[in-house]
């Protein structure tokens, strides 16, 4: 019988659990992740600015300088907290935001020029992303 390995993109860490879709109740967790992925921007539409710097983390990994300048440009930033507080930007439907079949949840956007995929993660739903963090929601930048 074959062995199922699951990485764990947060930790990068194989586990012996089975991937979300295959699980029992696969159908419902993701669901629930969708769930959480649409009130969060339901917040950020009707809280705003102030729900979405108080709340989030932006983060993005690389080592490349030029993607680091460009990921502090303040028209990076600008066009990110346009993206996020605009309410036509808020339906998990696979245009704008999607939650996959294995329970992750991206929006793929272009930002000052560049085509970028920004992941969600949460606090309740993605624990081993916030060992050091104090906010409850992280944005990820992917170049």
């Amino acid at each position: 019988m074959a062995k199922i390995i699951t990485i764990d993109r947060g930790t990068g860490k194989s586990t012996g659990e089975l991937p979300m879709f295959m699980r029992p109740n696969g159908d419902e967790l993701i669901a629930r992740r969708k769930k959480e992925l649409e009130t969060y921007l339901m917040c950020c539409g009707a809280g705003g600015d102030s729900f979405f710097r108080k709340n989030t983390a932006i983060c993005a990994s690389s080592n490349n300088a030029a993607d680091e300048r460009w990921f502090r440009d303040i028209y990076t930033q600008f066009e990110l907290a346009q993206f996020m507080l605009n309410k036509s930007n808020h339906k998990v439907d696979g245009e704008k935001w999607s939650c996959g079949f294995l329970g992750s949840r991206w929006a793929d956007t272009t930002l000052n020029g560049r085509k970028v995929r920004l992941a969600f993660y949460s606090r309740t739903g993605d624990p081993q992303n916030f060992t050091n963090r104090t906010k409850n929601f992280i944005i990820s930048f992917s170049f």
